[in-house]
Order: C-alpha cells, then sequence, then structure tokens
C-alpha cells in the first residue's frame, strides 16, 4: 500500500513516543493525536494521550473523534481540573508535547504568537498558551510541520513564544518532523538532518531552510509506514479522514468538517459510540 503525505507524518512522529510516557495534544493537532495512539497500538502501550478540550487523559482511545471526548470524558468521571494538568507537566518529566510553529529559527526559537504584516504591528495567530514553561522543563522540545518550507524555516522569528536552552545533559534542544525528514537542533545555531524522507534530497532540505543545515554522509531513509500501520491509521484511529484537516488548503476545510460532523453524528445516532 502506497502512503499518503499524512500518514508518513504520523508514522514519523509516533516513533517519537516512548513508552510510558505522557502525551498532551494541543487543540487541531490530529497528526500527533493519531501519532500516539498509533504507538498505543505498536511500540508504546503505556502511553497515555492528554486531551487539552476536554482535560482528560486516554489510556487507549478507540478511536480520533472531533465531537465525542467531551461526552466520553463526562461519562467516564476523568475529567481534570487545570491545576491536576499543571502538576502533571511540571513535575512528570516524560510528559511531552508535539508543537506545530508559524516560524522556526536556527536556535529552535519558535513563533506562535503574532506574524508580521504590511503595517509593521504584526498580526496575531493562535498564541502561545503554556509554550513559554514547556521548553524548561520538558527538553527536547517536540516540533512538526506538515510543509517544510522558508517561510517556516527563518533565520529569526518574528515573536519569540518561549525560551530554548539547550539541557544540562549536552542533549538536543529540539526534535523537529517534517515532510522531508527528521531533524535535530544542538547546542549550535543550525540543524542536523537525522533522517530523510524517501523522496528528499539534502540538497531540496538547504533549498527550502533559511539556516544552516548539517548532514552526516551517509544519511537514512525515515522508515516508511508498514502496511500494518495503515490499516491501524485508516481502518480503526481514523476511519473518516480526520488526518486530512491538517492539510489540506483553508479554503477546503470548511467542507471536510462539515463531512466529518455529519458522519460522527450518523455514527453515534446509529449507536456507534459506544
Amino acid at each position: 500500500m502506497t502512503a499518503s503525505p499524512a500518514e508518513r507524518l504520523i508514522v514519523a512522529l509516533s516513533k517519537e513516543v516512548g513508552d510510558g510516557e505522557v502525551w498532551g495534544l494541543g487543540l487541531g493537532t490530529v497528526l500527533p493525536a493519531l501519532a500516539v495512539m498509533l504507538a498505543q497500538r505498536t511500540h508504546a502501550p503505556s502511553t497515555v494521550l492528554y486531551a487539552t478540550g476536554s482535560n482528560s487523559y486516554l489510556t487507549r482511545p478507540d478511536r480520533l473523534w472531533l465531537t465525542r471526548s467531551e461526552f466520553e470524558t463526562w461519562r467516564a468521571g476523568t475529567a481534570q481540573s487545570q491545576a491536576d494538568v499543571l502538576f502533571v507537566q511540571e513535575w512528570n518529566h516524560s510528559f511531552g508535547e508535539f508543537l506545530r510553529p508559524a516560524q522556526i529559527d536556527a536556535n529552535a526559537n519558535i513563533n506562535v504568537t503574532r506574524m508580521p504584516d504590511r503595517d509593521g504591528v504584526g498580526r496575531p495567530i493562535v498564541g502561545g498558551t503554556g509554550i513559554p514553561d514547556m521548553p524548561r522543563d520538558h527538553a527536547p522540545r517536540r516540533l512538526y510541520a506538515t510543509a517544510h518550507d522558508r517561510r517556516l524555516f527563518v533565520e529569526q522569528v518574528y515573536f519569540r513564544s518561549g525560551i530554548v536552552d539547550a539541557p544540562a545533559d549536552g542533549g538536543p534542544r529540539a526534535r523537529l518532523v517534517t515532510d522531508l525528514g527528521v531533524f535535530v537542533f544542538g547546542s549550535e545555531p543550525g540543524m542536523t538532518v537525522e533522517s530523510l524522507a524517501v523522496d528528499a534530497t539534502i540538497e531540496l532540505v538547504r533549498e527550502r531552510t533559511g539556516f544552516a543545515v548539517d548532514a552526516p554522509a551517509e544519511i537514512p531513509t525515515t522508515p516508511q509506514p508498514t502496511d500494518d500501520d495503515l490499516h491501524l491509521i485508516r481502518e480503526v484511529l481514523d476511519p473518516l479522514g480526520i488526518r486530512m484537516l491538517e492539510l489540506v488548503h483553508p479554503r477546503d476545510r470548511d467542507a471536510l468538517l462539515r463531512g466529518i460532523f455529519e458522519a460522527e453524528r450518523a455514527e453515534m445516532a446509529a449507536g456507534g459510540a459506544r
């Protein structure tokens, strides 16, 4: 079976998940949600997914839904207070979250707060929420991007949404998964290629990155989805194709959302939501 770009990203992200960890899910980040669910069913069965929208911990969600989490949380009585959530994030050093920034610079600083516009004031975007705290306590920062290009990879971010310090143990500042491969940010500016997607080259990566990119002489290929991975993604975890929400053009997003909502409503009405 041939994997789509979304499915390749899901599998690459899932390889970043370790067993027994707690992974937060930011609003609208469906690819990381599927990556953690896939990891739970393959190499990380004890991993827990924390769903931001419903303040709940999901040990093994049956599949990805857009409209069901709050109902299931209420019915099971698993909702957490914000104080409980902050406690886990601050004291559990196995807590992680995949962040999708609007800009990344050579020091792994990210911008999710404000973008430049014509009048020089800048326009607000999604916002940083708890991001300023995460780099301090949960190194390395985990990042992902669906489209590797120079609009994302810039020499200096327009607004720095949190400070990224090099870990005291000498480990990486950040790890990054994109449609072109897997990359690591170390203590020095710039990033290093860990692996490349099957159809990517180091020349293409450098062309689409606004700062220095190092690479070993022999670059491994990013692991591709297996047939079992694709079966889990397509038939078990995401039969409605919610994964496409992060890749479709904005003009097509409304129609896709409406179709998903209608399919979920029909399935739950027919008894599909247990």
